[in-house]
């Protein structure tokens, strides 16, 4: 629930699951809303959108609290473009992944403007087991010495 608002629990999931999920950018959201029936501005679902993230972000903290105390992590970064005003910049979804002991995979994103290592320094730093990525330098401060075992992938 939004406080002193009139938008419940499914409306946000519907939000986040439209656009995170089914990649539906928020204007789009809106004229589906407005063809049902339901006027909405972007501002609006942009706000929601919002909301519905900062009350998931303890849950999104302690995922990848558990993929960072698991033995082997998998890491990798994608470039994004993301807007900005009147051009794009260039942004990085990281994604960290582990499987549990029943075979669950548990995967963790974190945005960052930057490349550098400041990222898997956040998430995996002082942690120690294998860490499975590519030959980016941007891994290096969280492996040996005195962290995670930087283990090869085919990339």
């Amino acid at each position: 629930m939004v406080d002193k608002g009139e938008y419940g629990p499914g409306l946000l999931a519907h939000v986040v699951v439209s656009k995170c999920a089914d990649a539906m950018p928020l204007h789009r959201l809106a004229q589906r809303l407005e063809r049902g029936g339901v006027p909405m501005s972007r501002s609006t679902l942009t706000d929601l959108f919002h909301h519905s993230a900062s009350v998931l972000l303890p849950l999104s903290t302690h995922l990848l609290q558990c993929i960072a105390s698991a033995e082997v992590v998998l890491a990798d970064e994608t470039p994004l473009r993301v807007l900005d005003v009147k051009k794009t910049r260039r942004g990085y979804l990281w994604t960290f992944l582990t499987q549990t002991r029943e075979g669950a995979w548990l995967i963790g994103y974190r945005f960052s403007l930057g490349r550098a290592g400041k990222t898997p320094k956040d998430v995996l730093g002082g942690t120690t087991g294998a860490l499975v990525v590519d030959g980016y330098t941007g891994y290096n401060v969280v492996t040996l010495p005195e962290g995670r075992t930087r283990v090869g992938c085919w990339a």
